[in-house]
């Protein structure tokens, strides 16, 4: 299963904020996941204990393509393009998937948006 996160605590709460995204995390080794608000953590000086914050799986919806988001992606027969998502664009993007090597939101609603990192 493929876990998708962010290792930087202001990307993480900008998204938060301006997104809803949730995240959970883990303490220790030992502990459950807890589900957190990242920007609690600003100034905290103990924030080098928490460094990934992995996206709780009720957000990752957030991160499928909308219509008018601002995208990126790059195709094996066009190379790198960027535009404007279209009901039409997000299809023809899941149908050809395996020929997409990316595809990413570079914004919504005006405000920039932060792609997370995956890891498998």
């Amino acid at each position: 299963m493929t876990k998708m996160y962010y290792d930087d605590l202001l990307k993480a709460s900008y998204m938060a904020e301006h997104f809803g995204v949730k995240y959970e995390v883990r303490f220790n080794a030992c502990s459950e996941l807890e589900t957190i608000r990242p920007y609690d953590f600003i100034g905290n000086p103990h924030i080098d204990l928490l460094n990934t914050f992995y996206i709780h799986p009720d957000s990752l919806h957030i991160f499928e393509s909308q219509v008018g988001d601002l995208m990126m992606w790059e195709s094996k027969l066009s190379g790198i393009l960027v535009g404007f998502a279209d009901k039409l664009l997000i299809e023809a993007l899941a149908h050809y998937s395996k020929q997409t090597k990316f595809q990413h939101i570079i914004q919504r609603n005006n405000k920039h948006f932060f792609m997370p990192e995956v890891e498998a």
